[in-house]
């Protein structure tokens, strides 16, 4: 599965989608989320960095994993959630990139 571009991510903030563990543990999931926020992408040496931000409605965070986040369009992305920060909402978790490009 090819990663969107760092514009088509940027333009899914403040969407719902749905989360859901890659690793066959279901437990708790899928559950909602928003991507929250992403930060200002930095290039150097050939590889770009940033930052993916969810926000969940969890009353317990998720282990580190990969998860699939779905949007409601069905647009799909694997990536490797880190739970970072307790919200007002439930949780935040945290997706870091820092990819080669070209």
């Amino acid at each position: 599965m090819a990663m969107p571009s760092y514009d088509e991510m940027a333009m899914r903030v403040g969407q719902p989608c749905r989360l859901e563990r890659c690793d066959g543990n279901a437990a708790g999931s899928p559950y909602p989320a928003i991507l929250h926020s992403i930060s200002a992408r930095r290039v150097h040496s050939g590889y770009e960095q940033f930052s993916l931000l969810f926000h969940s409605r969890q009353d317990q965070p998720e282990q580190q994993a990969i998860h699939a986040a779905t949007f409601d369009d069905g647009i799909s992305w694997e990536v490797f959630l880190v739970p970072v920060a307790r919200v007002a909402e439930g949780y935040a978790y945290e997706a870091c990139f820092n990819r080669a490009l070209g």
